[in-house]
């Protein structure tokens, strides 16, 4: 089964010393409902999703398919959630993410407060491995810019994204090619 990344449990909240949980998603419902807070969690861009076996094999994670083709749309699929952060300041983003062997091997944090314009947030890439870098799970944070702060809505998104200098997707394991049904 192809795949590009199955999110195992995602949260936003403040990076203080005394830090508040915004709004988690764990998926233990096998729905997105967050489990604690309020926000929406969407597709975008042609993905599409399933529930299945969560990053700690007791809970349930959320399995997103169906990315571009190789070579095309960069950074134009995934997933978007959208919070409030409004009287709250210093906001990071935490999420477990698990790559199939043939999903692009790098993915970016984008944010928003309109929803229309987004800028980077942070690029994380899987380094394609003879074996281990695919189907392991990685713990993603990312502090958000004060930009994020104190907004009735942020929007975030979780793309796909080319390898630096070429206009390519990279699979996450070695030796496999990249797949947009994974």
């Amino acid at each position: 089964m192809k795949r590009f990344f199955w999110i195992g449990l995602m949260t936003v909240g403040l990076s203080t010393q005394a830090q508040i949980l915004i709004t988690k998603w764990d998926f233990n419902a096998a729905n997105l409902s967050p489990s604690t807070g309020s926000g929406t969690l969407s597709l975008f861009g042609g993905t599409t999703a399933t529930f299945a076996g969560g990053f700690d094999d007791e809970n349930v994670g959320w399995r997103t398919a169906n990315y571009p083709s190789q070579g095309l749309g960069n950074l134009s699929a995934g997933i978007q959630m959208q919070v409030s952060t409004a009287g709250k300041s210093g906001i990071t983003l935490s999420y477990a993410v698990r790559h199939g062997m043939e999903s692009a091997n790098r993915q970016s944090v984008l944010w928003s407060t309109d929803n229309s314009t987004y800028q980077p947030a942070q690029v994380f890439t899987v380094v394609p491995a003879a074996n281990g870098s695919a189907d392991t799970w990685f713990t993603r944070t990312v502090s958000l810019p004060s930009g994020a702060d104190n907004q009735p809505n942020l929007y975030v998104r979780i793309v796909s994204n080319f390898t630096p200098g070429l206009s390519a997707y990279t699979a996450t394991a070695f030796g496999s090619s990249y797949s947009g049904s994974g």
